[in-house]
C-alpha cells in the first residue's frame, strides 16, 4: 500500500469512527468546484453550455450522458456552499443549463429556486417474503429466460465467514470486477475502504463451478431488523467476462434469493443504480421485479435548471427518461416522442 493510500485509508477510519459517514457526506459538499462545460448535446446535436458546481469526479459521468464527445472544460475556481446563490446569479444568463451537485438535505432550497432535483443514485429492493414461485412470477420475461439459461450450468453456492476467503473475494473478485465496470473512474478511493471496512461484518456468498469460486457477493444483515439483508457488493473472478456470459451474475442473484428464503429474510437490498431508466444496471435490476426507492445510504443529488434551448432538454428526456424527487417522493420524467 502506498503512503497516499495509507493516509486515505486512515482518514476514512477516523471519519467513520469520530463523525460518522453521514456527517462526512454532508461536509464534503460544503466546498465545491465550479466549471463551465462546452460541447455538442448528444441527442439534438446542438451546442450546449453548462455551468456545473460540485466535485470533479461527477463530470465524466455527466459528460457521458449529456455530450457527444468530451466537452471543453473551464475551471472557474472553488466556492463555499453558502455563496452558491451569488455564483448562480452571475452565470444565470450566460449558460444553457445550471447543474449543481449537492446533498439531499439542501434539495428544498434549490427546488424553491426553480431547480429540478435528480438523485445521483436510487435504491433497489426485492420483497422475498413470498414463496420462490411467487417471487419468480414477478420476474420479467428476460429474467425468466436468464434463469432457463442458468439451468444448463451445474453451479452451486457456498456461504463463508472465513477472513482468508473474504480477502480472496475482495482482491480476486470485487476489485477486478469494479475496475472493469467503472471505466470512467468515478468511484472514489474512499468507497473501496468503506467496502473493506464493511466486509469485516459481512458473510460471502460464493457461486461455485464444481470446486472453483467464479463469483461472489458480500451480504450484510441489518443489525436492527434481521429480516433485512444487503448485497453490499459483488465480484466476478478476475473480472473475467466469460463468467458473466456463463450466467455467473444470474446465479449470484438467484442464490441470494435462495439463501434469503433459507434464512427467513424478507427483504433483500440489492444496492443502487443511476436514476435513468435506460441505464443498463437500472434495467437489469428492474427485470427481476425489484422496487425502486430513495436511498437511505447515498445522499448526493443534482439540482438542474434549464435556462435556454428547452428543446434540447426535451430531446434529451425523450431518449433518457429519468427519476426525480418531488416533495420526498420519487417520480419519473418522461416525454413521449
Amino acid at each position: 500500500m502506498s503512503s497516499l493510500d495509507y493516509l486515505e485509508s486512515h482518514a476514512f477510519k477516523v471519519i467513520e469512527k469520530i463523525i460518522g459517514y453521514r456527517i462526512y457526506t454532508l461536509l464534503r459538499n460544503i466546498y465545491v468546484e465550479m466549471y463551465v462545460l462546452n460541447g455538442i448535446e448528444k441527442q439534438s446535436k446542438k451546442p450546449l453550455k453548462v455551468w456545473y458546481a460540485g466535485n470533479a469526479n461527477s463530470i465524466i459521468y455527466l459528460s457521458n450522458i449529456l455530450f457527444m464527445d468530451s466537452p471543453d472544460r473551464t475551471f472557474l475556481g472553488n466556492c463555499f456552499f453558502w455563496n452558491i446563490s451569488k455564483k448562480i446569479e452571475k452565470y444565470n444568463r450566460k449558460v444553457d443549463l445550471l447543474l449543481i451537485k449537492n446533498d439531499i438535505l439542501f434539495s428544498d432550497y434549490f427546488r424553491k429556486k426553480g431547480f429540478t432535483i435528480i438523485p445521483e443514485w436510487v435504491n433497489f429492493v426485492l420483497d422475498v417474503s413470498d414463496s420462490i414461485q411467487k417471487i419468480q412470477n414477478r420476474f420479467h420475461k428476460s429474467a425468466k429466460d436468464d434463469l432457463r439459461k442458468l439451468k444448463k450450468y451445474d453451479y452451486s453456492y457456498e456461504i463463508s465467514k472465513n477472513k482468508r476467503k473474504k480477502d480472496f473475494f475482495y482482491y480476486n473478485m470485487f476489485l477486478p470486477y469494479i475496475k472493469k465496470v467503472d471505466t470512467t473512474s468515478t468511484v472514489s478511493i474512499l468507497y473501496y475502504y468503506k467496502i473493506k471496512s464493511l466486509l469485516r461484518r459481512c458473510i460471502i456468498l460464493f457461486v461455485k463451478d464444481k470446486d472453483k469460486y467464479i463469483a461472489g457477493g458480500a451480504i450484510h444483515i441489518n443489525k436492527c431488523n434481521n429480516k433485512i439483508a444487503y448485497l453490499t457488493c459483488m465480484g466476478i473472478l478476475n473480472g473475467d467476462k466469460k463468467y458473466v456470459e456463463k450466467s455467473a451474475t444470474t446465479a449470484l442473484l438467484y442464490y441470494h434469493i435462495r439463501w434469503a428464503k433459507e434464512n427467513d429474510i424478507e427483504v433483500l437490498d440489492f444496492g443502487h443504480a443511476r436514476p435513468f431508466l435506460n441505464d443498463g444496471l437500472f434495467r437489469y435490476k428492474s427485470k427481476w421485479g425489484m422496487i425502486v426507492r430513495k436511498s437511505d445510504q447515498e445522499f448526493d443529488c443534482f439540482a438542474v435548471k434549464i435556462k435556454n434551448h428547452k428543446e434540447i432538454f426535451n430531446s434529451f428526456i425523450e431518449n433518457n427518461p429519468v427519476i426525480f424527487i418531488e416533495k420526498s417522493t420519487l417520480k419519473v420524467c418522461i416525454i413521449e416522442k
